[in-house]
Protein backbone atom coordinates (compact mmCIF):
# COMPACT_ATOMS: atom_id res chain seq x y z
CA UNK A 1 0.00 0.00 0.00
CA UNK A 2 1.52 3.33 -1.09
CA UNK A 3 -0.91 5.67 0.67
CA UNK A 4 1.57 6.42 3.45
CA UNK A 5 4.06 7.66 0.79
CA UNK A 6 1.42 10.00 -0.59
CA UNK A 7 0.65 11.30 2.90
CA UNK A 8 4.33 11.86 3.64
CA UNK A 9 4.91 13.58 0.27
CA UNK A 10 1.95 15.91 0.87
CA UNK A 11 3.26 16.72 4.36
CA UNK A 12 6.71 17.51 2.94
CA UNK A 13 5.20 19.69 0.21
CA UNK A 14 3.30 21.57 2.93
CA UNK A 15 6.59 22.27 4.71
CA UNK A 16 8.12 23.54 1.46
CA UNK A 17 5.11 25.81 0.84
CA UNK A 18 5.38 27.08 4.39
CA UNK A 19 9.09 27.84 3.99
CA UNK A 20 8.24 29.85 0.85
CA UNK A 21 5.67 31.84 2.80
CA UNK A 22 2.70 30.31 0.97
CA UNK A 23 0.73 29.54 4.12
CA UNK A 24 -2.59 29.02 2.34
CA UNK A 25 -1.04 26.24 0.23
CA UNK A 26 0.72 24.82 3.29
CA UNK A 27 -2.57 24.65 5.21
CA UNK A 28 -4.31 23.01 2.25
CA UNK A 29 -1.52 20.47 1.64
CA UNK A 30 -1.22 19.59 5.32
CA UNK A 31 -5.01 19.13 5.41
CA UNK A 32 -4.82 16.76 2.45
CA UNK A 33 -1.94 14.89 4.09
CA UNK A 34 -3.92 14.69 7.30
CA UNK A 35 -6.95 13.20 5.53
CA UNK A 36 -4.81 10.49 3.93
CA UNK A 37 -2.96 9.85 7.22
CA UNK A 38 -6.15 9.43 9.18
CA UNK A 39 -7.49 7.01 6.56
CA UNK A 40 -4.26 4.97 6.60
CA UNK A 41 -3.17 5.16 10.25
CA UNK A 42 -6.31 5.92 12.21
CA UNK A 43 -6.15 8.34 15.11
CA UNK A 44 -2.58 8.50 16.40
CA UNK A 45 0.65 8.38 14.48
CA UNK A 46 3.75 10.57 14.30
CA UNK A 47 3.02 11.60 10.71
CA UNK A 48 -0.49 12.69 11.75
CA UNK A 49 1.03 14.82 14.50
CA UNK A 50 3.53 16.23 11.98
CA UNK A 51 0.76 17.15 9.51
CA UNK A 52 -1.32 18.71 12.28
CA UNK A 53 1.65 20.74 13.48
CA UNK A 54 2.34 22.03 9.95
CA UNK A 55 -1.30 22.98 9.62
CA UNK A 56 -1.27 24.80 12.97
CA UNK A 57 1.94 26.67 12.11
CA UNK A 58 0.36 27.81 8.85
CA UNK A 59 -2.74 29.02 10.65
CA UNK A 60 -0.60 30.98 13.13
CA UNK A 61 1.44 32.49 10.30
CA UNK A 62 -1.81 33.67 8.66
CA UNK A 63 -2.84 35.38 11.92
CA UNK A 64 -5.43 32.72 12.78
CA UNK A 65 -3.97 31.63 16.11
CA UNK A 66 -7.39 31.01 17.63
CA UNK A 67 -8.00 28.33 14.99
CA UNK A 68 -4.55 26.87 15.60
CA UNK A 69 -5.20 26.30 19.32
CA UNK A 70 -7.40 23.15 19.05
CA UNK A 71 -5.10 21.74 16.37
CA UNK A 72 -2.05 22.30 18.59
CA UNK A 73 -3.84 20.75 21.56
CA UNK A 74 -4.25 17.59 19.49
CA UNK A 75 -0.58 17.71 18.43
CA UNK A 76 0.53 18.06 22.07
CA UNK A 77 -1.70 15.17 23.14
CA UNK A 78 -0.34 12.93 20.38
CA UNK A 79 3.31 13.80 21.05
CA UNK A 80 2.85 13.25 24.79
CA UNK A 81 1.43 9.81 24.10
CA UNK A 82 3.83 8.84 21.29
CA UNK A 83 7.08 10.37 22.57
CA UNK A 84 6.51 11.24 26.21
CA UNK A 85 5.99 14.53 28.04
CA UNK A 86 9.70 15.37 28.30
CA UNK A 87 10.64 14.79 24.64
CA UNK A 88 11.98 17.86 22.83
CA UNK A 89 9.26 17.64 20.14
CA UNK A 90 6.58 17.54 22.84
CA UNK A 91 8.10 20.55 24.57
CA UNK A 92 8.42 22.44 21.27
CA UNK A 93 4.78 21.94 20.29
CA UNK A 94 3.65 22.74 23.85
CA UNK A 95 5.55 26.02 23.51
CA UNK A 96 3.84 26.60 20.16
CA UNK A 97 0.47 26.00 21.80
CA UNK A 98 1.37 28.52 24.51
CA UNK A 99 2.34 31.05 21.81
CA UNK A 100 -0.96 30.52 19.99
CA UNK A 101 -2.84 31.02 23.26
CA UNK A 102 -0.90 34.24 23.92
CA UNK A 103 -1.56 35.46 20.38
CA UNK A 104 -5.26 34.74 20.99
CA UNK A 105 -5.25 36.85 24.17
CA UNK A 106 -5.49 33.84 26.49
CA UNK A 107 -2.57 34.98 28.62
CA UNK A 108 -3.20 32.97 31.79
CA UNK A 109 -3.36 29.68 29.89
CA UNK A 110 -0.24 30.66 27.95
CA UNK A 111 1.62 31.53 31.15
CA UNK A 112 0.84 28.15 32.66
CA UNK A 113 2.12 26.26 29.61
CA UNK A 114 5.23 28.44 29.25
CA UNK A 115 6.07 27.75 32.90
CA UNK A 116 5.55 24.00 32.38
CA UNK A 117 7.86 23.95 29.35
CA UNK A 118 10.48 26.13 31.03
CA UNK A 119 10.52 23.91 34.09
CA UNK A 120 11.02 20.78 31.97
CA UNK A 121 13.69 22.40 29.81
CA UNK A 122 15.63 23.62 32.83
CA UNK A 123 15.29 20.26 34.58
CA UNK A 124 16.60 18.55 31.44
CA UNK A 125 19.73 20.73 31.48
CA UNK A 126 19.58 21.56 27.80
CA UNK A 127 23.01 21.74 26.16
CA UNK A 128 21.62 24.33 23.74
CA UNK A 129 20.33 27.38 25.64
CA UNK A 130 18.22 28.59 22.68
CA UNK A 131 14.96 26.77 23.63
CA UNK A 132 15.25 28.01 27.22
CA UNK A 133 15.93 31.55 26.03
CA UNK A 134 12.97 31.47 23.63
CA UNK A 135 10.57 30.26 26.32
CA UNK A 136 11.90 32.79 28.86
CA UNK A 137 11.32 35.60 26.36
CA UNK A 138 7.80 34.35 25.56
CA UNK A 139 6.95 33.94 29.24
CA UNK A 140 8.34 37.40 30.00
CA UNK A 141 6.20 38.94 27.26
CA UNK A 142 3.16 37.07 28.54
CA UNK A 143 3.73 38.34 32.07
CA UNK A 144 4.08 41.84 30.65
CA UNK A 145 0.76 41.34 28.78
CA UNK A 146 -0.78 40.40 32.13
CA UNK A 147 0.52 43.64 33.66
CA UNK A 148 3.17 41.81 35.70
CA UNK A 149 6.33 43.32 34.23
CA UNK A 150 8.15 43.14 37.57
CA UNK A 151 7.89 39.35 37.41
CA UNK A 152 9.17 39.41 33.84
CA UNK A 153 12.44 41.19 34.61
CA UNK A 154 14.14 38.32 36.50
CA UNK A 155 13.30 36.01 33.59
CA UNK A 156 14.56 38.35 30.91
CA UNK A 157 17.78 39.66 32.47
CA UNK A 158 19.72 36.35 32.25
CA UNK A 159 18.23 35.81 28.81
CA UNK A 160 19.69 39.08 27.58
CA UNK A 161 23.12 38.03 28.87
CA UNK A 162 22.92 34.71 26.98
CA UNK A 163 21.85 36.49 23.80
CA UNK A 164 24.65 39.08 24.16
CA UNK A 165 27.23 36.30 24.61
CA UNK A 166 25.89 34.33 21.67
CA UNK A 167 25.10 37.07 19.13
CA UNK A 168 26.88 40.20 20.37
CA UNK A 169 25.62 43.36 22.01
CA UNK A 170 24.59 45.01 18.73
CA UNK A 171 22.57 42.10 17.33
CA UNK A 172 18.84 42.53 16.70
CA UNK A 173 18.34 39.22 18.51
CA UNK A 174 19.93 40.65 21.65
CA UNK A 175 17.84 43.80 21.36
CA UNK A 176 14.68 41.72 20.98
CA UNK A 177 15.47 39.82 24.20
Amino acid sequence: DTHHYVADDLAQLAVVAQSRGDFEAAARLSGESLAVCRAVYGGEHSIIAFALNTQANSLRAMGRSGQAVPVLREVVAQYRKLMGPEHRFTLTVTGNLARALRESGRYSEAESLFREVLSKLEAGHQADPAPVVQIRIALGRTLNDLGRSREALPLLEPTTAVMRDRYGADSWRTAEA
